[in-house]
């Protein structure tokens, strides 16, 4: 089998002292392509490997394509920034108490010049990889800022969350930049609100400068959230340490409040961000069963499809206006 003779190579170098951290495996069959081809899939199928985290990847017509599909959105991505070819759409955010809208999170999206729409995941991976998280974290801020200050007298009413990376949040600049930019578009920053993403691990300095940018923002009045706690790299040293204004509960542990353990699980959490003074963001919310459990959890704001899906900006001014007139969510 692949694995067995896989293991038998991998024995062979251990025995010349050669450590192999992965493997790409192409079988030929015949002379069906040549041997630079046959080389350049086991390479593919070694990158394959390594984006998944696995010890080895085996080449297949599926995988190739997939491959080939990363790279060129990955190749295209700066530029499709730089000719503006994203989006914005918007996800409401509900106080559980009164079930009013109090803003919605901004979720950017890629109309590709050569793809055509292509799912957050495929983009946002591609930003990762290709090392721009800061180009496109703070062109997506602007293009919300500019949205907002079009009708400033409607639009500030509400909170917007951005999302940012936690490369960017640790830039020593990134306090100023983003109040730079507010103050651009004349917006007042009560209006305004970064979320920190689980998205990676950082420590020492970088740590201690996103520590030190949360704050600042935070004192001028802009929200700190702190993205889907209980997975990831969001965990109790973050609480610790950043300055953060609510945390918003993974939709794993929302969904599972309706099982007699979870709801214990969700309600304990609930009850110690709230005697260190913060509120919570159950998000994913999905079925009336989940709102039922989470409110009675004691959750303050609450986010899912069971209330709005992702919304375009016309969609979202006429959900603020039902909500100014007391309508119910769909």
């Amino acid at each position: 089998s692949c694995q067995s003779e896989l293991n038998k190579c991998l024995l062979a170098y251990s025995a010349l002292n050669i450590v192999v951290i992965r493997v790409g495996l192409y079988f030929v069959i015949g002379t069906q392509v040549t041997f630079d081809e046959a080389l350049n899939r086991a390479k593919q199928a070694c990158m394959l490997a390594s984006n998944e985290k696995l010890p080895y990847a085996q080449w297949d017509v599926t995988s190739g394509k997939a491959l080939e599909k990363k790279i060129q959105i990955e190749n295209n991505i700066e530029k499709e920034i730089d000719n503006n070819r994203f989006f914005l759409e918007y996800q409401p955010v509900l106080d559980a108490k009164t079930k009013k809208i109090i803003g919605a999170e901004v979720l950017a999206r890629l109309n590709s010049e050569t793809d055509g729409v292509l799912t957050p995941g495929s983009f946002l991976s591609a930003v990762d990889s290709v090392g721009i998280n800061d180009k496109f974290d703070y062109y997506i801020f602007e293009k919300n800022c500019k949205w907002i200050s079009n009708d400033k007298q409607q639009r500030e009413d509400y909170i917007y969350t951005i999302n940012f990376s936690r490369s960017t949040l640790s830039e020593p600049d990134f306090a100023q930049r983003i109040i730079a930019l507010a103050e651009k578009y004349d917006l007042k920053l009560s209006c305004l609100a970064v979320e920190v993403l689980e998205d990676r691990n950082i420590t020492g300095e970088a740590r201690m400068q996103m520590t030190e940018n949360l704050s600042a923002l935070k004192e001028k009045g802009i929200l700190i959230l702190l993205d889907d706690f209980g997975t990831g790299y969001a965990g109790f040293s973050d609480l610790q340490n950043l300055d953060v204004s609510i945390i918003k509960i993974d939709k794993s542990i929302t969904q599972n409040a309706v099982t007699d353990k979870g709801f214990v699980i969700l309600k304990n959490m609930i009850r110690t961000f709230r005697d260190i003074g913060l509120k919570t963001l159950c998000e994913g919310i999905e079925t009336k069963e989940q709102e039922k459990a989470v409110i009675k959890a004691g959750c303050d704001l609450l986010q899912g499809y069971y209330y709005y899906r992702p919304m375009p900006v016309v969609r979202l001014e006429e959900v603020f206006e039902e909500n100014s007139k007391g309508a119910k969510p769909d």
